[in-house]
């Protein structure tokens, strides 16, 4: 399937957010579309912070893949720091901007009061949006989140008012590299019955020139993910997906219902697809994998790079990197057990004999598992507010979510 098949659900249930939520750079929707540089039928939000480097490669990947699948893709790069990130970083982003300034035909400056520019590629479009230049900075706390929102309103927006054919929008980061069949749309549908997001497969490698430690670091944090997402599918979880920003492709439509990416400064991508699975399915993909940079990095505080850099301090220090245990996601299954069948009776306290029946001796109790994760009051009101099981059963999923999934995995490890 070379293209998205038509959206069917109502786009005016997209306006509260866009007119209310969305990013002040989401208005360059409609210069773009005063352009007429056509319908794009694929879109990708690309978020460049200190991506100098990386960018060309990036770019000649994506291209391989565009020409592969016969497309001309409209790509959103969101070029961004902060006000107080260190004078590397900005240098790095007007390196990125003049790259790109250069690479592009005919290059179109923004209207005022944004920055940025678009331009033409033997295949593809550019917008490019300047967050880098004074007095453009994201805030502070802010970072890779809200580039990435940026670039998905900016996207949503274009959808809604009919300048792009695409009902999904991809976003990735610029040490990947793509294969062939990314924009292929394999099993990606945009009418009814539409998944809410679909995850890319993927493999973490380690840098060109990489230290063993390094090589085999990214090879365990690789494994770990892996392991953590095999773990809740086996334990029969909801929320059994892999949450890489670098692999998303999300629904625009069921974007607007969960107002977008969190702006923060790291796990925007977790924090949205646990909104967005509340919504819809999130599907995985049966496509090649990406490729992915295992690289040492500081620039969020937690994420692949930090990860990477843990498992080494953990080798020099000669400290096994501990991992989640396979009885905890036993007891996540039990867990999930006992939690259907107090949605199906009603009875909290066949639910409390009936976890602690099925755990081992010495594992969480029952109830302290509820006060830990703030649960018990939610479970005791829930046959009053929602008295059939159906109902009930879709609001116990949203309460006990993916966020309140790890807790519970962190605290029965």
């Amino acid at each position: 399937m070379s293209r998205i098949e038509k959206h069917d659900m109502p786009l005016q249930d997209m306006d509260p957010y866009l007119q209310s939520w969305s990013e002040p750079e989401s208005g360059l929707a409609f210069w773009w579309g005063q352009l007429e540089r056509g319908k794009p039928e694929h879109l990708l939000v690309l978020p460049l912070y200190e991506e100098s480097d990386n960018i060309l490669t990036c770019l000649a990947s994506l291209e391989r893949s565009a020409r592969f699948a016969g497309i001309r893709p409209l790509i959103i790069l969101v070029v961004n720091n902060r006000e107080k990130d260190p004078d590397s970083v900005r240098l790095d982003n007007q390196r990125t901007l003049k790259l790109l300034w250069n690479l592009i035909s005919a290059p179109c400056l923004c209207p005022e009061p944004f920055r940025g520019f678009c331009g033409s590629l033997d295949w593809a479009e550019l917008l490019v949006v300047d967050r880098s230049s004074k007095g453009h900075e994201f805030p502070e706390k802010q970072g890779v989140g809200l580039a990435r929102k940026i670039g998905g309103d900016l996207a949503c927006t274009l959808f809604r008012h009919g300048f792009t054919s695409a009902a999904y929008a991809r976003t990735t980061d610029a040490d990947a590299l793509f294969p062939e069949d990314y924009f292929k749309d394999p099993g990606i549908h945009g009418g009814a019955g539409q998944a809410a997001a679909y995850i890319f497969p993927f493999v973490h490698r380690a840098p060109q020139g990489s230290c063993p430690e390094q090589k085999d670091a990214v090879d365990l944090y690789h494994r770990y993910l892996c392991d953590y997402t095999r773990g809740l599918r086996e334990a029969g979880s909801p929320y059994a997906f892999a949450t890489i920003g670098s692999a998303i492709c999300f629904s625009l439509y069921h974007y607007a219902l969960v107002r977008g990416f969190p702006a923060r400064m790291a796990g925007e991508d977790f924090y949205f697809l646990n909104k967005l699975r509340k919504t819809g399915e999130i599907r995985e993909l049966s496509s090649a994998p990406l490729i992915l940079q295992g690289r040492l990095s500081s620039r969020v505080p937690f994420g692949t790079g930090q990860g990477i850099r843990q498992i080494m301090d953990c080798f020099r220090m000669g400290q096994p990197w501990k991992h989640y245990p396979d009885h905890a996601f036993i007891q996540l299954r039990y867990w999930l057990r006992a939690l259907d069948c107090y949605c199906e009776h009603e009875d909290p306290e066949r639910f409390f004999s009936d976890y602690n029946h099925l755990v081992a001796n010495g594992s969480r109790r029952s109830q302290d598992i509820l006060v830990h994760l703030k649960m018990e009051p939610f479970l005791r009101s829930l046959p009053r507010r929602a008295p059939r099981v159906s109902v009930r059963k879709q609001q116990m999923m949203v309460c006990f979510d993916a966020f309140r999934t790890m807790k519970f995995i962190h605290y029965v490890s």
